[in-house]
């Protein structure tokens, strides 16, 4: 009967999450046909410096509640408290990401020739979608805790409705990066408030924050945080890359490239809404742990190669969907896809361990990583869109090898020690 209601419980996400991603990819293509490509190398640069101050404003502190919140998440008043100070700590943390990234996002909009108004604009755009991530993630603990990830997935899906309806329509009129942005924002605090809603069905809303809850998850933070504003700068090493060396065309054509991993954002959404959250809770001396990490990375690597197969082998027909300026990048699509997949393996490693309240010491993460950028840049030439994404390759699969080694030493030193 178990495995028969995850069955059940995948499929519904999964059905949850095809639709889902087929409204955005509908508006990602629309976007890239509808905006001139300078904005939408603006809008590219934009949107990954977003995705990077979201995850530095969280410094895995969303690892660390489910980590803790696993633990008691039956017991109202003590999950209340363990997520009054995740969000305590995660509204702190958003002043350090937006000193960071925002200087740095006037310096990329520069770099591409965007006038003093219009990177003005698109900073100000992204605070209202900045403020809308700090709770995001966050209030989809529970419900997943709860194994009522349809909730989740029906707020996904209104939210995608939403902007689609409220998006497309300006574009025909007004193709600027700041108002796509703006209202994105917009669409996202009103599902935000939606989940806040479902949220008092599993515990019970309170101010206060608990002291040794705040020491265990500034402890993780402390050991993640280096690492996480490392893989910021490195994971979209490409984009910066391009930012600072090539044209605007460039930067669009990554960005555009970029679009069709949307397609496979399904894998990390059900991922983390079912498989973690199971794999957090099954103790630690348990057998099923290491074969379930087993068969994770078997089906998520012969995934991996399949889609990239048959991006491969129908390139000129996914090309279509951009538009005739991108026509002409086949090879790119092709390393674009294997980069994605090879990121989408390494996530998942990254899940389950963090998931469990286990971190990699910051210095071998930055350490390791690092090399890997450095032999890169060396090896690759990053002037050219090709050179960029071959090196996204190789920096994404040491990320990959060395998440999942150290996942599985964990997994046996664990039932070692029990």
């Amino acid at each position: 009967m178990d495995i028969l209601r995850h069955g059940k419980l995948i499929g519904v996400t999964a059905i949850y999450q095809i639709i889902i991603q087929a409204v955005s990819l509908i508006s990602g293509f629309l976007i890239v046909r509808l905006i001139p490509t300078e904005e939408y190398a603006w809008y590219t640069i934009a949107n990954t410096m977003l995705g990077m101050m979201t995850v530095i404003s969280d410094g895995g502190i969303n690892s660390s509640l489910m980590a803790q919140g696993g633990k008691v998440w039956q017991d109202r008043i003590a999950f209340a408290e363990i997520f009054s100070t995740a969000y305590f700590l995660r509204k702190r943390f958003a002043l350090i990401s937006m000193a960071i990234a925002l200087p740095f996002l006037y310096f990329l909009l520069h770099k591409q020739h965007a006038s003093f108004v219009t990177t003005f604009l698109i900073i100000i755009a992204l605070i209202p979608a900045f403020f809308a991530s700090l709770s995001d993630n966050l209030l989809q603990v529970a419900p997943k805790l709860h194994q009522n990830v349809i909730a989740i997935q029906k707020n996904s899906l209104t939210v995608s409705l939403f902007r689609f309806l409220i998006i497309i329509p300006f574009l025909f009129a007004f193709p600027f990066t700041w108002l796509i942005i703006l209202l994105t924002g917009f669409t996202r605090i009103y599902g935000n408030a939606k989940l806040w809603r479902e949220n008092k069905k599993y515990f019970t809303t309170t101010n206060h924050i608990n002291t040794l809850v705040k020491q265990n998850m500034i402890r993780q933070v402390s050991r993640l945080l280096p690492g996480t504003i490392y893989y910021c700068f490195s994971g979209q090493i490409a984009i910066w890359l391009m930012s600072l060396l090539g044209s605007n065309t460039s930067v669009a054509g990554l960005g555009a490239l970029g679009r069709f991993s949307l397609i496979f954002s399904i894998f990390p959404a059900v991922f983390g809404s079912i498989i973690t959250p199971k794999f957090s809770k099954i103790a630690e001396n348990s057998k099923s742990l290491s074969v379930l990490f087993i068969r994770i990375q078997l089906l998520g690597l012969l995934a991996g190669i399949l889609i990239t197969i048959i991006f491969l082998l129908f390139s000129n027909y996914f090309l279509l969907l951009l538009g005739p300026s991108y026509s002409h990048l086949d090879l790119e699509l092709v390393l674009s896809i294997g980069a994605s997949m090879l990121g989408i393996c390494a996530g998942f490693s990254f899940s389950l361990f963090t998931g469990r309240g286990w971190s990699i010491h910051p210095l071998i993460t930055i350490g390791v990583n690092l090399f890997a950028v450095i032999v890169g840049i060396m090896f690759f030439n990053v002037n050219t869109l090709k050179g960029v994404l071959m090196m996204n390759v190789f920096v994404n699969a040491v990320q990959y090898f060395m998440n999942t080694i150290f996942c599985f030493y964990k997994i046996k030193s664990s039932k070692s020690v029990s």
